[in-house]
């Protein structure tokens, strides 16, 4: 599985990048693009018809790869408030849930067939994710034990 859920593409719709998460099923989220009288129109849908917010929501070009990573970045799902955006928020909500930061490390993938550096660019930042998580933790002293 993955992806096979997700809704239909729109008239001249595209997908620009998607977000697989490592879940029992394989969730996906799409990054769509379609055109439109205003320029370029985006959105990110799911296989659960979350309602997503997106900071640019139309452009008249193409994204660039800085734009495209602030989409993920500071992109939301409104259900959920875990923190870190599209991009670090599922690893946050599954770390919240007592998991080990170092098992998340590939929880989540995010990729792109028209923006090749975007893979590169988030392996680096679970990389980073997973070592500030872990040092924050080492940290915070032991339950019940001495400041």
């Amino acid at each position: 599985m993955g992806g096979e859920y997700l809704p239909h593409y729109l008239v001249g719709e595209v997908e620009i990048a998607r977000i697989c998460l490592q879940s029992t099923t394989s969730d996906v989220v799409s990054l769509r693009a379609r055109p439109s009288p205003e320029g370029i129109c985006y959105r990110v849908i799911d296989e659960y018809e979350g309602q997503f917010t997106l900071p640019i929501s139309t452009s008249l070009l193409p994204l660039t790869l800085a734009e495209l990573v602030r989409q993920f970045d500071d992109g939301s799902l409104h259900e959920l408030d875990w923190g870190g955006g599209l991009s670090l928020g599922y690893n946050n909500m599954n770390a919240d849930g007592g998991s080990d930061y170092e098992s998340l490390r590939h929880f989540t993938d995010i990729s792109s067939s028209f923006y090749r550096q975007l893979s590169t660019h988030y392996e680096h930042v679970f990389e980073d994710w997973v070592k500030e998580s872990c040092d924050e933790r080492d940290a915070e002293p032991a339950a019940g034990g001495e400041v």
